[in-house]
């Protein structure tokens, strides 16, 4: 059997450096450079927490370097079954043609660097908001949908303001 683990496991780094007697803190270079450069071993994957059996099933660990938010974005758009593209086809069955402009993309790659996650947060960062978007599709009055970076933390603020009229007095007429 063949396992493949990849994660964030925040603090390696650091038992690594010790058990080479590097200096742990160090202000001249960035950590994901130096990182890159330590080869990790079996014991240190145990004193991170991993069980040792799990541990031996692991021939080969290797360190990668964190992702850019270029690369974020390319990830966000560029692969067959990317998140973009999933939403697009999404709002496109209810008849919507979804936008996001390239700044929002850029939002949502800096906001998944900033919690850490790597990849895995670019889901997190946009599942909110798309979400909260799908409860009000589909609607006759939207054709077209502009994701702006503004609308990450206020999604409805994409929708015509005239669709949130019509809505609140059609709420209003039903009370």
């Amino acid at each position: 059997i063949l396992f493949i683990c990849g994660g964030a496991f925040d603090g390696l780094e650091t038992i690594a450096k010790a058990r080479l007697n590097q200096n742990v803190v160090s202000f001249a270079r960035s950590a994901s450079s130096e990182t890159s450069l330590l080869e990790f071993i079996p014991e240190d994957l145990i004193k991170f927490g991993m069980i040792p059996e799990f541990v031996g099933r692991l021939p080969l660990v290797v360190a990668l370097q964190t992702l850019d938010q270029a690369a974020l974005v390319r990830i966000l758009t560029e692969p067959k079954g990317a998140l973009v593209k999933q939403y697009i086809q999404l709002f496109g069955l209810a008849g919507v043609k979804l936008e996001f402009l390239p700044e929002t993309l850029h939002e949502v790659a800096t906001r998944a660097i900033g919690r850490g996650t790597g990849a895995r947060g670019l889901r997190a960062v946009l599942e909110p908001m798309m979400t909260e978007l799908m409860f009000e599709l589909p609607s006759d009055l939207i054709r077209t949908l502009t994701i702006e970076p503004r609308h990450l933390d206020a999604p409805l603020e994409a929708l015509p303001s005239q669709h949130l009229l019509l809505e609140n007095s059609a709420l209003q007429k039903s009370a």
